[in-house]
């Protein structure tokens, strides 16, 4: 039987989403210590200022745990404890950066990159949705797939954090 290298990341990614699933299930989104920044030196207006103090360092360490947790899946990490707590950071910081743009305007200068974070946001989200489905059915040939799909919501995430900084120069 061949094994396409892709089925083990697919089996780790799967099997983080199910641990992922259970910890939503019992405790939710997490806190997530981020560090904080002053714009106060960068050309902003004040609008422009609270939304690159916000969303900046949080999409920092969004590209962090994602490329991390791309890492562990393409190496076929069996850290399950690590695997887990990444994504329940990366669900918890996608969501408060999608949470400021609903509750504040997102500066016009933003928008776009707004936009294609919260693309990326959704990337992640329908990979881990289509990877609980693909446990619950046991239809395992669909996550090879679904690893393709994260990593390009990684590399989505990375542009994204160079282009708010380029943004800011």
């Amino acid at each position: 039987m061949v094994r396409s290298p892709l089925l083990r990341p697919a089996a780790i990614l799967a099997l983080l989403l199910l641990v992922g699933a259970i910890i939503t299930f019992t405790g939710g989104l997490q806190t997530v210590n981020v560090t904080e920044i002053e714009a106060d030196g960068l050309d902003l207006s004040l609008d422009e200022e609270a939304y690159y103090e916000y969303v900046s360092p949080r999409l920092e360490r969004l590209v962090v745990e994602v490329s991390a947790t791309r890492e562990m899946v393409e190496t076929k990490s069996r850290d399950i404890v690590a695997l887990t707590r990444a994504g329940t950071v990366i669900d918890t910081l996608t969501e408060e950066i999608r949470t400021y743009g609903e509750e504040n305007a997102v500066p016009p200068k933003f928008a776009d990159v707004h936009a294609r974070i919260l693309d990326a946001s959704e990337t992640v989200t329908y990979t881990f949705e289509e990877a609980r489905t693909a446990l619950r059915t046991f239809n395992f040939s669909a996550m090879s797939g679904l690893v393709v799909g994260f990593g390009d919501a990684a590399d989505a995430f990375i542009a994204c954090q160079n282009d708010l900084e380029a943004l800011v120069q």
